[in-house]
């Protein structure tokens, strides 16, 4: 039950890479790629299974990034902060 929220945070850091690539690239072939890549990274594993803070601080940037990069500024301002 403890991990379950790093798992989770793990999974929406992977998730919005792969988005943020996507909208950026236009490929879905460049989204896999950099999501397979990303996700065989040890530091960004970790991310997925050690509870500590860095797993909802990086999904949360991960997706203000995605939101940036939408002109989602006042989402983007509180996924930051």
């Amino acid at each position: 039950g403890v991990r379950s929220v790093a798992i989770v945070c793990g999974g929406l850091l992977l998730l919005g890479l792969w988005r943020l690539t996507l909208d950026c690239t236009g490929s879905t072939r460049t989204a896999l790629i950099t999501l397979l890549a990303v996700a065989a990274h040890p530091a960004v594993a970790a991310v997925g299974v050690v509870s500590t803070i860095d797993g909802p601080f990086l999904a949360c940037w991960a997706w203000g990034l995605v939101a940036a990069h939408r002109r989602w500024w006042a989402v983007a301002g509180l996924l930051v902060a």
